[in-house]
């Protein structure tokens, strides 16, 4: 058995969002909220243009999390299988099923990503995204 997935894994995806929504989150409402918070030099107030790049900022770091560290799965290669958790289920998929994985080969050290599609959808969906846990991790597929 091979873990080929960062060991970081559950932390940036359920404590990096977490920390993402409870801090920006609240830093985005407080600045709605009592804008004298956040002072601006001179002013007593941050410009009216903070509240809204607050929110904006907090918009666009949501769907950026929600787009590439939400997805994230524990990936073991053991034999001929691939054990792929979302650390609430686990599936086995058979490396024949696997179609193709990024990044290629001479772009493996460019990405700690790395995403594996398959040929026919398993329960997690056509993709499955993880986190390199080392590049001996990569060769391993």
């Amino acid at each position: 058995m091979r873990q080929l997935s960062a060991r970081v894994t559950p932390a940036l995806k359920y404590l990096g969002p977490t920390a993402w929504v409870v801090g920006w989150g609240y830093a985005t409402i407080l600045m709605f909220e009592d804008p004298g918070a956040f002072l601006r030099e001179g002013t007593g107030m941050a410009p009216a243009i903070a509240k809204w790049t607050f929110l904006g900022i907090a918009i666009v770091g949501g769907l950026v999390l929600a787009r590439f560290v939400v997805p994230l799965k524990r990936v073991v290669l053991e034999g001929d299988n691939l054990h792929v958790s979302n650390y609430f289920r686990e599936i086995t998929i058979p490396l024949i099923n696997v179609s193709s994985l990024w990044p290629q080969r001479h772009q493996a050290d460019s990405s700690p990503f790395a995403i594996i599609t398959l040929q026919t959808p398993s329960e997690f969906g056509h993709t499955i995204r993880f986190l390199l846990r080392s590049e001996e991790a990569y060769n391993a597929l």
